[in-house]
């Protein structure tokens, strides 16, 4: 904790919850023999971070669906004047699973003037699903990856990972990630008080 202005109301390694104050905006006015005279009033202003533990669970069986792409495809057109669509030859998809794939394509005057008119492709790729199971490394691996992918979510909010205690396992059936990921994160938030609640 680093205090710009105000009186900390708690200190480095104290233990605390949400809500409680942190540090208040009155500043004790004494007299010579260290008598509280009056009081000064502030905006409270500091830099608080904590250290937090947060409980990491996931899991995901080891035999799951991938897409097996057959290498089939369908091809339409659209124009696209402003926020209108017109689709040119438009035809049933002869395909029971697909994905589609849109590439939009701008058209300009020279380098520099854009139209508000563009055109686009979409793609209907066809593709079967099929069952696949994990090994034990793979699965180790996909389940490091989603952790990654979570911990990197929460850096991009300004939190630091401190230590990371999860473990992986699997069984027969099931890879399971559980533990505790110990965070350091700013906090505190300015409340409005009035003189006669504090």
């Amino acid at each position: 904790i680093v205090t710009r202005s105000g009186v900390p109301k708690v200190k480095a390694g104290d233990s605390i919850q949400k809500g409680d104050l942190l540090v208040e905006g009155r500043l004790e006015i004494t007299d010579d023999s260290g008598e509280v005279t009056g009081y000064q009033y502030c905006a409270a202003d500091a830099d608080i971070y904590v250290k937090t533990a947060y409980h990491y669970q996931d899991s995901f069986p080891l035999s799951h669906s991938v897409k097996s792409y057959t290498g089939a495809c369908k091809k339409g057109y659209y124009l696209k004047i402003k926020d209108q669509i017109f689709r040119l030859a438009r035809k049933e998809v002869p395909y029971q699973e697909y994905d589609v794939v849109t590439k939009e394509h701008q058209w300009t005057l020279g380098s520099s003037f854009s139209l508000p008119i563009s055109w686009g492709v979409i793609e209907m790729r066809e593709y079967e699903t099929e069952t696949a199971s994990y090994s034990k490394e793979g699965a180790y691996r996909h389940a490091e990856d989603r952790l990654n992918k979570f911990l990197s979510k929460i850096q991009e909010k300004g939190v630091q990972i401190f230590e990371n205690n999860v473990t992986i396992e699997t069984d027969s059936k099931n890879c399971r990630a559980d533990g505790n990921i110990i965070l350091i994160q700013k906090i505190g938030k300015r409340v409005e008080r009035t003189t006669d609640e504090i």
